[in-house]
């Protein structure tokens, strides 16, 4: 799978969005590899912004979440977020904030 869509605010174009899908024949953890990049430009306090989130996300054949990353960086601030499925409903995050 491989999707692009546009993202639009006041009807215009703001940024974008890419999201794909892999399947991973030799992994069951990791059988399913989803990916997505989103790229926008915001005015914060009157100044132009870009936004960078890149996430992936790993499922097992049953489609259950496993493992995921999120990372979130702009001017001046960055963000991410890594975690594994520990137990049944729990899962292991660490978080890392800053630049």
């Amino acid at each position: 799978m491989d999707s692009w869509m546009k993202i639009m605010f006041n009807d215009s174009p703001i940024g974008y969005s890419h999201t794909n899908m892999e399947v991973n024949e030799s992994s069951l953890a990791q059988h399913y590899v989803l990916n997505n990049h989103i790229y926008i430009k915001l005015n914060i306090m009157g100044k132009q912004q870009k936004v960078h989130v890149d996430t992936m996300a790993f499922l097992d054949p049953t489609h259950k979440l496993q493992q995921f990353a999120f990372i979130l960086s702009s001017r001046g601030y960055s963000m991410r977020i890594n975690a594994k499925r520990a137990e049944k409903q729990t899962f292991n995050v660490t978080m890392k904030t800053g630049n």
